[in-house]
């Protein structure tokens, strides 16, 4: 399913069609990958958070491939005012938990402030950070960018990609991090630092 939704379009009327239109098919959407095109630049925070709630109420599989602007993060104080990703203003910022069969795909930086569970995926051609604990997957850099970094307060995933590298977690339980990491390719492999800007911005 890919859902484009027109330039000053109403949020309440947005919402209310495609929530009939849904609710005509429940079982049928279920499980479906939805990829989100565009997004009135109008419309808050909230109501694209609340767009997004309604697609994971029919536990529909979210690819995500919109640019919600960097300049909400700044407005809110999410995010310090300057050039903070080098590869471009393309920046997203999902404030939830994800769970097992969520995927976000994105076409720039992710940042989550909530939760990435096991079984669910993250993907960006960009970096991903993540407020929060890592336990899912992350491809960073999907796009083959060596110098994307994945960061998390928590670092605990299943599997880190960056670009064409991979790192699994190791067999048998994995130690809770006592600071937030960075993974990051270095030399011929993706390593785990703990966190300093200067791995974000040098």
């Amino acid at each position: 399913m890919i859902l484009a939704i027109a330039p000053k379009s109403d949020f309440a009327a947005v919402i209310a069609a495609l929530e009939a239109k849904l609710m005509t098919a429940k079982d049928f959407w279920r499980g479906a990958t939805v990829t989100i095109n565009s997004i009135p630049a109008q419309w808050t925070d909230r109501e694209r958070e609340q767009l997004l709630a309604l697609l994971e109420q029919f536990e529909m599989v979210l690819k995500v491939s919109f640019a919600p602007v960097q300049s909400q993060a700044h407005t809110a104080g999410v995010l310090p005012n300057n050039d903070w990703h080098r590869a471009g203003n393309n920046a997203l910022i999902v404030k939830r938990n994800l769970r097992s069969g969520q995927r976000i795909v994105h076409d720039g930086s992710l940042v989550v402030v909530g939760d990435v569970n096991p079984g669910a995926e993250l993907v960006a051609t960009g970096d991903i950070i993540i407020l929060g604990t890592l336990r899912g997957m992350a491809h960073a850099g999907s796009q083959g960018d060596v110098t994307a970094v994945v960061m998390a307060l928590s670092l605990q995933p299943m599997q880190l990609r960056i670009a064409n590298y991979i790192s699994r977690a190791p067999d048998g339980p994995m130690e809770t991090p006592a600071f937030p990491e960075v993974a990051r390719i270095s030399g011929d492999r993706i390593a785990v630092q703990e966190y300093s800007p200067l791995l974000l911005f040098n």
